[in-house]
């Protein structure tokens, strides 16, 4: 039977090409270690404090490097990105310090273990990071502010044809690890969390950072929005929108009914994407001077009619969390138009269109533009959405 030194030796063995592979990157050493411009003294004192290693051997004239804060991790990070980084943290996150701990655990061993610890990190907050979508023209700034506040200074440009610097810190797979609102509290403070970490704030404004995260984070996160569509024709019945062709489109801020111009008899139709992070029952009111209907996913859930007093209609619906296709159709007239000269003429109707939800827990509130921001044109018909050209 080998001797336990002969196992340690052969598990070293294995364990040796992949960890040559997996190194921890420290770029304050990847840069000036070569050049002879810092003496090998100072350099092995960066990585004594960068590599924590007083963590187990005490030195009073080292400093120990503090770790990330885990209060409230779990709604910092989502769960599937700490798991895999807890289980290989040089393949997740490119360089970064954090040792493999279970690198000579059986799968077995390993997935009880990292498993364990993942669900304990879940008990250090309140829920899972709250999700949220960018503003129209987001990645665009943030692509700028990203040049320009200097974060290609440490990290790739991420310019399309620009030269990658081997001492660049990489980014660890972010869509994976962050939401948007979670990434862009991060990037506010990043010193918050991580006390001892070298990435400094950089004085960024709640929507500079949003605008960043949005650069950095997968472009789908910033399709959602209020889009319009404008159709012109009179119709005895509701019209089938899908099936029409607009005679306009773009983008609106809100329900804004004023995008109709001064046409008599018109239709519009607001489109977008409202993200549900609680599953439940939800109460949608709809408020409305004309005929309205709103539709979630493709299905209509409120429908009403009036004729020329504003009115609510509401309905309940049960949603699952994620995001839901919304559409809200209007069929009316810019304003009641009737002979300025006639003495009977009632009063000129303004237009109005509102929608509102609730749930428990949740007070009644407007869902645009809160929960369904302003988003590009541009962007392709959603599913549930698609215009069938006649």
């Amino acid at each position: 039977m080998p001797s336990r030194s002969l196992i340690l030796c052969a598990v070293i063995s294995c364990v040796a090409p992949l960890s040559a592979l997996a190194q921890p990157l420290v770029p304050a050493v990847a840069r000036f270690g070569d050049d002879g411009s810092v003496s090998s003294e100072r350099l092995g004192r960066v990585l004594a404090e960068e590599l924590n290693c007083v963590a187990c051997h005490k030195h009073d004239s080292v400093e120990g490097k503090q770790g990330p804060i885990l209060t409230e991790v779990s709604s910092r990070i989502n769960a599937d990105y700490i798991k895999q980084f807890i289980g290989q943290p040089q393949i997740e996150n490119p360089g970064t310090t954090m040792p493999d701990l279970f690198s000579v655990s059986t799968p077995e061993q390993k997935e009880l273990e990292v498993t364990a610890l993942v669900n304990y990190l879940m008990t250090l907050g309140d829920g899972k990071p709250p999700q949220g979508h960018a503003t129209y023209g987001a990645r665009r700034r943030g692509e700028a502010l990203y040049q320009q506040v200097g974060c290609a200074v440490c990290h790739d440009s991420l310019t399309e044809g620009a030269v990658k610097l081997p001492t660049s810190v990489p980014h660890a797979d972010l869509a994976a690890k962050y939401t948007l609102p979670s990434l862009s509290e991060f990037l506010v403070n990043p010193l918050h969390v991580r006390p001892s970490g070298r990435m400094p704030s950089l004085s960024l404004t709640s929507t500079e950072a949003s605008d960043i995260a949005a650069f950095l984070l997968p472009a789908g996160l910033e399709v959602p929005g209020i889009e319009y569509q404008y159709f012109q024709g009179e119709w005895d019945r509701f019209p089938d929108l899908f099936r029409l062709e607009p005679n306009d489109s773009g983008v609106a801020d809100s329900l804004d009914l004023g995008l109709a111009g001064d046409g008599q008899y018109y239709a519009m139709r607001f489109t977008g994407n409202l993200v549900i992070d609680r599953p439940g029952e939800y109460t949608f009111h709809v408020g409305s001077t004309h005929q309205t209907q709103v539709l979630i996913d493709g299905q209509a859930v409120v429908q009403g009619r009036a004729r020329g007093d504003f009115a609510w209609r509401s309905n309940k619906v049960d949603l699952a969390v994620g995001r839901h296709d919304v559409a809200i159709d209007f069929v009316g007239r810019p304003r009641e138009v009737e002979d300025e000269f006639a003495e009977d003429r009632p009063p000129r109707v303004i237009p109005k269109l509102e929608l509102e939800f609730e749930r428990p827990g949740i007070e009644r509130q407007s869902v645009v533009p809160a929960f369904m921001p302003a988003t590009a044109t541009g962007t392709p018909n959603r599913p549930g959405f698609r215009l069938i050209k006649r």
